[in-house]
């Protein structure tokens, strides 16, 4: 197998979700019995985990932080 197959095999979420090095599963402070570090791997799921009014002062937030950037934010494709 040559390497880009190697490379592209290893960063397809649902390995990298077993794997110990990119889930975080040995960091001693995160609890995966709240959430696991990686979920499903849909761009803006974590939406989907905070309230209506947590989603609002995250928007809020943003939106502040990133008021002299041209980057975006894109929580869908």
């Amino acid at each position: 197998m040559e390497e880009r197959e190697r490379i592209t095999e290893a960063v397809h979420f649902d390995v990298m979700k077993q794997d110990n090095m990119t889930n975080y599963e040995d960091v001693s402070f995160l609890d995966f019995k709240i959430s696991p570090f990686m979920r499903k791997g849909k761009v803006g799921d974590w939406r989907n985990h905070f309230t209506v009014a947590q989603n609002e002062q995250f928007d809020e937030h943003y939106k502040q932080k990133m008021k002299s950037t041209t980057l975006q934010f894109r929580a869908e494709l």
